[in-house]
């Protein structure tokens, strides 16, 4: 069962709000220049490409293998003006694993920057799933939901942790589902792109 998007903004708005109090979670992990780092850290994100490698279905060890994944991000759009820290970043990506399955999606990621260098995103997709040689997930049309955990270099790109799970929603009577963890690596792309 996939998280219904009221979930996660209820979930969300409310560790947003943070920032715009005086006693916020960026005030508790960073002491120096505030202000300056809060205005760098929330400047919208920039195009990127990231590019991740890690463990598919790693709860359930029969079908338990690995996989690689190329993603692009777009420009991240601020939809609430009061909540700086807060973005809507639209994704569309390519997934692989080593037994031959493929997953094409798109998708958005809510970003949440925690400090300077730390952000935290929710994230949902929808796309095409051929098992190839790999685990039935039931029908071709699967639902992602995850979440991810990012940190910051001085040269904008990315390190992150992602942990997701892959389901058809119930569209077919057979839906395991999928659960992956994968470490990424997020590369901003400086020219102008959509």
């Amino acid at each position: 069962m996939i998280p219904s998007f009221k979930f996660w903004i209820r979930f969300l708005l409310p560790l947003s709000c943070l920032h715009a109090t005086s006693f916020s979670l960026h005030d508790l992990i960073c002491s120096s220049d505030t202000t300056s780092n809060v205005r760098q850290a929330t400047s919208p994100s920039n195009p990127a490409l990231s590019v991740s490698l890690g463990i598919f279905d790693f709860m359930r060890e029969n079908h338990r293998t690995g996989q690689l994944a190329i993603e692009y991000h777009s420009y991240g759009y601020r939809w609430v003006k009061s909540l700086p820290s807060f973005q809507v970043r639209p994704l569309l990506g390519w997934m692989g694993t080593f037994s031959g399955a493929l997953y094409l999606y798109g998708g958005v990621n809510l970003e949440l920057q925690i400090t300077r260098h730390m952000a935290f995103a929710p994230g949902f997709a929808i796309g095409y799933y051929n098992r190839g040689h790999g685990k039935n997930l039931g029908h071709p049309i699967e639902f992602r939901s995850g979440i991810a955990w990012s940190w910051s270099m001085p040269n904008q790109s990315r390190l992150g942790l992602h942990i997701y799970h892959l389901s058809n929603a119930s569209l077919a009577r057979h839906n395991p589902g999928s659960e992956s963890v994968v470490i990424y690596y997020e590369i901003p792309i400086k020219r102008k792109l959509p």
